[in-house]
């Protein structure tokens, strides 16, 4: 996913700056990340893989994959995969749960179906330019 529009790429370098700037007393990066996470994801659905990709995917947006592990990597780059080959965004309902289907021209670049979503998650759950993937 390496044909970003300007606009969209321009905003995801500065949303990433504005992470690395942020000052010891401001908020941080994981902090940011996490209270943008797209769903209030019921306790049962908590250790669905899917919850745990997209936290994944949350942290190394955060932390551009400092310290991770190789296996790690590998594990974020396999769930990019899976939604790129198959043509998919993940989607959550409360009542339900986890699932996925087929990504929309709405969908653009974002990895998660989210309806409304704010600038930070609009930055934040897509697939990431490439020079920034894992």
């Amino acid at each position: 996913m390496s044909d970003f529009p300007d606009a969209v790429r321009a905003m995801m370098e500065q949303f990433f700056a504005d992470i690395k700037a942020a000052n010891a007393n401001g908020p941080k990066p994981l902090d940011i990340v996490r209270s943008a996470f797209p769903f209030d994801v019921q306790p049962d659905h908590q250790a669905d893989a899917f919850h745990y990709a997209l936290r994944e995917h949350g942290d190394y947006v955060a932390t551009g994959g400092r310290d991770w592990h190789d296996d790690r990597r590998r594990g974020l780059r396999s769930f990019y995969a899976m939604l790129r080959q198959e043509n998919l965004v993940i989607t959550y309902c409360p009542s339900q749960g986890w699932g996925y289907e087929q990504r929309l021209p709405k969908d653009d670049d974002l990895i998660v179906r989210i309806e409304d979503p704010t600038d930070e998650q609009e930055i934040i759950w897509r697939f990431l330019p490439d020079h920034l993937e894992p």
